[in-house]
């Protein structure tokens, strides 16, 4: 059975064909996926809000999981050489994917990104600059302005 890129190729791939750089890109992406997101999620943060005593403690909590999670990732890309442009070389990978919306939250949740990861913040630009990950762009999409849910209306 074929699945994935081997069923619906599109002219790209997002895992490398080279065994260790494909292995690289699941291990990064993963280094996001379960490790970094999951811990800044709104439901994670809230609860942690409405066991403390302070206010933002929650919120404090999702921004250190980042800088903590973004760390990481950045120490195991520089460790193997950081050659980029994107992080398992000269084609954007599943790793890309997992990065890029990681660093939007970063900065939506105040992380010094250039102090924690300048190699990634490199891998980040040279995504920019490319079509598939402009026309995904979090502030492109449809509901972008929809940040917060919809206030209750008072009753009249």
């Amino acid at each position: 059975r074929q699945g994935g890129e081997e069923a619906y190729p599109m002219g790209g791939a997002l895992l490398p064909r080279d065994p260790v750089a494909r292995a690289q890109a699941k291990e990064y992406a993963e280094m996001v996926n379960s490790g970094t997101q999951p811990l800044q999620n709104p439901s994670v943060f809230k609860k942690i809000e409405g066991l403390g005593k302070e206010e933002g403690v929650g919120r404090q909590f999702a921004k250190e999981a980042i800088e903590d999670g973004l760390a990481s990732l950045e120490a195991k890309y520089t460790s193997r050489g950081a050659n980029g442009p994107f992080m398992c070389g000269r084609s954007p990978s599943v790793a890309d994917i997992c990065l890029v919306p990681q660093l939007y939250n970063g900065r939506r949740f105040g992380v010094d990104l250039a102090a924690v990861c300048p190699a990634l913040l490199a891998v980040d630009e040279a995504c920019a600059e490319s079509e598939y990950f402009k026309a995904s762009h979090p502030d492109g999409q449809p509901d972008a302005d929809v940040a917060e849910p919809p206030k209750k209306k008072a009753k009249a």
